[in-house]
């Protein structure tokens, strides 16, 4: 297998969504970039510590759910975050723990957005949105030539997950060696997993279309992007808008 190759999340800085307060939690592997309208901090580390123990008494309990790279099931009285990890294995055909991050960002995201209209939670790549107003959302894909030049332009949503797997970049295991797959779905603990299994797919800029071909399959999803080497496709409710930025591409989300 490939190293992948870790980087330093300077991408925060650039979330300038200046009506928001900005705030970072972490614990264990779990590093939460949030913004809300006013600070949530310790709503949000309750929420990460409970989800958190969730999935551990479970996979403690059930090792195969830590492990499995295959679709999983389980039938029995689950916790939520759990249950809502089994079904997204379920639909795209990957092991539960794929979504891990994306379930996290969404669990925690829906929690805080009791006490806040706008919430923006980014989890290692993986976003849970919950905004009244349009917000722009950013690709990074490494070393691709479309590294920090798509932009996704977001409509006011309820709850939106933007989740992006990768081969060479970070730590999570992948069989693919796409340089960004971006999955778009309500839910992020959907979206996440998908975008393991886009990912997953691709091994050359060759293997695109058959990612592409992943996304389509997978029920409950919204659009897709992927990018490998200097090559990109999409697929689903996206049509390119326009930018004041040189070489930068912005996709409007339909809904």
């Amino acid at each position: 297998m490939v190293q992948k190759r870790d980087y330093p999340r300077t991408y925060r800085q650039q979330m300038l969504d200046t009506d928001l307060v900005s705030y970072g939690i972490v614990q264990g592997e779990s590093d939460l970039f949030i913004k809300t309208s006013r600070p949530l901090v310790s709503k949000a580390y309750h929420l990460l510590t409970s989800y958190r123990r969730d999935i551990e008494a479970y996979g403690a309990a059930h090792p195969l759910f830590l492990k499995t790279h295959r679709p999983y099931a389980d039938e029995g009285d689950l916790p939520d975050i759990v249950a809502a990890m089994i079904q997204a294995s379920q639909l795209a055909h990957v092991g539960p723990m794929a979504s891990v991050a994306g379930a996290l960002a969404e669990f925690v995201g829906r929690g805080l957005a009791i006490h806040s209209e706008d919430v923006i939670i980014e989890n290692g790549g993986d976003d849970f949105i919950a905004s009244k107003k349009p917000r722009i959302v950013g690709t990074f894909s490494g070393t691709s030539t479309f590294s920090q030049n798509v932009f996704i332009s977001v409509p006011p949503v309820r709850s939106l997950g933007i989740c992006t797997s990768s081969g060479n970049i970070g730590h999570s295991f992948s069989y693919g060696r796409a340089d960004a797959a971006t999955v778009i779905a309500p839910s992020a603990t959907l979206a996440d997993a998908a975008a393991t299994a886009v990912c997953n797919a691709v091994r050359t800029k060759d293997d695109i279309e058959r990612g592409l071909a992943v996304a389509r399959s997978i029920p409950g999803l919204t659009a897709a992007i992927v990018i490998a080497e200097d090559d990109m496709g999409i697929w689903g409710s996206l049509k390119v808008g326009t930018s004041e930025q040189d070489n930068a591409l912005v996709f409007s989300l339909k809904i």
